[in-house]
């Protein structure tokens, strides 16, 4: 049974990416030519003036004080996901932007450990604030981008405003544990098809960066992340074990107050939201239903409670919880197509909320 969920998951994968191939590149989903300078992709669109400010509803709720950074999980790669054009935030740089923000996304290595995507990050981090003349930024992660962006909060605090965490599970994933516990064959399989997702990613997007499944996968884990919550620990982090748990009754701080390299404390807010649906009767999104319902099955066979196919609901709660919606882990970034559930909140106009949350907390 165990194996036969691993082969489901892998075809389901092989199908979800054709069905993401098939999308749409347009121009005005494809991020503009000539913004991605080695480093940074920024998403050059409208602040909300003028005609197309009008069009889509432009206002000035997302603009933040300072720039918003957006920060990808396993497999996100920039300026490209998956396909020539493609979006791993779809759809979302452009809302924000379109409200008011000054949106950034991170280019990282697509397949690693979080340490070596943080240390990128932290370059990448002080590279923008150069360019930009601002002293400091609000991180947003999905996935494992919330364990990334944790890490350069906690060696570069002076430079992080804010954290939000979106379906990431702090306290690892039963998904990684299924491949840990299932003997060599199936994490070696495992492996090799996210090392291929990282090599494809350097090669769609000219990059080099490392590419390394193995520190991936044991980094996710129960036990991985147990071990980098001890090497970077945060007081949005609930005191909950959250094994097996539906519900996260622990306690959670709202801010971290850290000592920066010049010697100064810094305050940073901490935030998050996830969802809690593998799969939705009011979605579209056929085939992110079957891969995150088939995922959800896999973690579930480890234990794990309430998830949204990738991630539970008590490991995602991180500081301030902004919302549980019922998303798969896909609909969190409005992938597959923007076809997240109907009659629930609409990805994009929550990004908007956090963004406008971060504003009036003075971010």
């Amino acid at each position: 049974m165990n194996n036969r969920l691993l082969r489901l998951f892998v075809g389901a994968s092989i199908v979800l990416s054709i069905a993401l191939i098939g999308r749409s590149s347009s121009a005005d989903t494809a991020p503009a030519a000539g913004t991605f300078d080695q480093s940074l992709l920024y998403q050059n669109c409208s602040n909300g003036s003028g005609l197309l400010g009008a069009l889509f509803g432009g206002s000035t709720d997302a603009q933040t004080k300072y720039p918003i950074v957006l920060v990808s999980g396993l497999t996100g790669s920039a300026p490209n996901w998956l396909v020539p054009g493609g979006e791993y935030w779809n759809q979302i740089p452009q809302t924000l932007c379109q409200n008011g923000a000054t949106v950034y996304v991170a280019s990282l290595s697509a397949v690693n450990s979080d340490i070596v995507r943080g240390e990128e990050l932290v370059q990448q981090l002080k590279l923008l604030m150069a360019k930009l003349k601002v002293d400091r930024v609000n991180l947003v992660g999905h996935s494992m981008g919330g364990w990334t962006v944790r890490y350069a909060a906690a060696i570069f605090p002076e430079g992080v405003a804010s954290v939000t965490t979106v379906s990431s599970p702090h306290k690892g994933t039963e998904f990684a544990s299924y491949f840990l516990d299932h003997g060599p064959v199936v994490l070696k399989l495992g492996e090799v098809v996210f090392n291929v997702f990282g090599s494809y990613a350097n090669a769609l997007n000219q990059t080099a960066y490392p590419v390394d499944a193995d520190a991936a996968v044991h980094q996710a884990s129960p036990a991985g992340m147990a071990k980098f919550n001890a090497m970077f620990p945060s007081a949005g982090l609930s005191s909950a074990s959250c094994t097996g748990k539906n519900d996260d009754t622990g306690v959670r701080g709202n801010t971290d107050t850290r000592t920066g390299t010049d010697g100064k404390q810094y305050v940073q807010k901490l935030y998050s939201f996830t969802g809690n649906a593998p799969a939705s009767l009011d979605s579209l999104d056929v085939a992110g239903n079957v891969v995150m319902t088939i995922a959800s099955a896999m973690m579930r066979s480890e234990g794990a409670g309430t998830n949204d196919g990738l991630a539970g609901v008590c490991s995602s709660r991180f500081g301030a919880v902004l919302g549980t919606y019922r998303w798969n882990h896909i609909n969190a970034i409005n992938n597959l197509f923007g076809l997240t559930p109907v009659f629930e909140a609409n990805p994009k106009q929550v990004y908007v909320n956090l963004a406008n949350r971060l504003k009036k907390d003075g971010l």
